[in-house]
């Protein structure tokens, strides 16, 4: 017997929490949205166990911080390091063109201490690193500002762990085969890619100079000194649409008043859309929400049309099976215009043969292959397709 979406998220609730749908949406919203609870069971000895926690967590990850259907896919690492580049399909997943990370000059290497969203809502990325002497804090957050365009920002603070002044000396390493070349605007210093059209890849609030090294370049900030009362803290931009340092000077000046205004754009973001609405117990909530975040910053808009995708990098791509689970979790989500323009998508990478194409490569119609004719079997042989049937 089929069940219509309604009827399955009804008999799921039952497991889950309670699910509504209909009118009364807001009286099915949980009355601590973000409440932070420790979900506690019973294992048979009594011990008792969080039943969500993060022992199979991997050792590495990346983190997206863009916004839902952004063309420029911001990635930061364990550690703090931002992403860019990476080739797409086939590539080796940890292979990017350009990767850049804090260091401090004649200091010890900068140790993972801990990285946190804001909330599961919003992709406000805090990374704590530090050594015996500093410690160090690293906010990365987008911003699309209409007088400035798509950004990447990345605020730099450094600590020292002691009671007297220190002298930091601090270096944005940039980790690529690309040359660069830096031009100075008053207080300010821009790196370039060291080519004809000069494209800024960096601006820092600071006057810096460049080290070349054979695939790393040192970009070194102005000497400061730093207390436990008074942090050393620089801001970083890193604009995406080719932008000119005019369009970025004034920001230069306002970091928390642009980490505020993305704040305030995930505040207003909605992960449930239409009449659905889910209400479960935490954890399983910020699960759900974080789940659906990651849905729409992978998601992309192409001939017009919303395309769900896996993921950022060598999933970054229209997948037929795929991209089939991501739609039915966006029907799931209230995304039905989106879901549609999805599967319409899908439809429309089917050629006159009533053959599919996407991500994966060519794929055969099974129903047509399982027919048995020398035709279809001759076409799924030279296009090494494997067909289950």
């Amino acid at each position: 017997m089929k069940n219509t979406r309604r009827e399955f998220l009804t008999k799921l609730g039952a497991t889950v929490g309670a699910i509504t749908i209909g009118r009364n949406v807001m009286e099915a919203l949980p009355s601590a949205y973000f409440q932070k609870e420790s979900i506690v069971r019973k294992t048979q000895s009594g011990i008792k166990i969080d039943v969500a926690d993060f022992r199979y967590a991997p050792r590495d990850w990346q983190t997206t911080y863009c916004f839902p259907d952004d063309p420029f896919k911001s990635l930061v690492g364990k550690n703090g390091d931002l992403r860019y580049g990476h080739e797409g399909v086939g590539k080796d997943p940890k292979v990017f063109s350009h990767v850049v990370s804090i260091g401090i000059q004649g200091n010890e290497q900068l140790n993972y201490v801990e990285q946190k969203l804001e909330s599961p809502s919003i992709p406000i990325i805090t990374t704590m690193l530090d050594n015996e002497d500093v410690s160090v804090k690293l906010i990365s957050f987008a911003t699309r500002n209409e007088d400035e365009g798509r950004v990447d920002n990345m605020i730099i603070e450094i600590v020292p762990k002691t009671a007297q002044s220190i002298q930091f000396s601090p270096e944005i390493i940039i980790r690529s085969k690309s040359k660069f070349s830096i031009h100075k605007e008053d207080d300010y210093t821009t790196l370039h890619f060291d080519d004809s059209e000069l494209k800024i890849f960096l601006v820092v609030n600071s006057i810096a100079e460049l080290v070349m090294e054979e695939g790393i370049n040192r970009f070194r900030l102005s000497s400061n000194s730093a207390t436990i009362d008074k942090p050393l803290k620089y801001f970083v931009r890193f604009p995406q649409e080719g932008q000119d340092f005019d369009k970025l000077e004034d920001g230069l000046e306002e970091p928390e008043e642009l980490l505020n205004e993305s704040r305030n754009f995930w505040q207003k973001w909605q992960p449930i859309e239409g009449k659905i609405t889910w209400q479960i117990d935490e954890p399983y909530r910020s699960f759900q929400i974080a789940s659906a975040r990651n849905i729409v910053e992978a998601r992309e808009i192409k001939d017009g049309k919303k395309i769900f995708q896996v993921g950022p990098t060598v999933y970054r791509g229209l997948w037929i099976v795929d991209g089939h689970f991501l739609l039915e979790a966006a029907r799931y989500l209230g995304y039905d215009k989106a879901a549609q323009e999805g599967l319409e998508s899908i439809w429309n990478r089917q050629d006159e043969k009533g053959l599919f194409a996407a991500g994966a490569g060519v794929s055969i119609n099974c129903c047509r292959a399982a027919s048995g004719t020398a035709a279809s079997e001759e076409y799924a042989r030279n296009t090494q397709i494997h067909c289950g049937r």
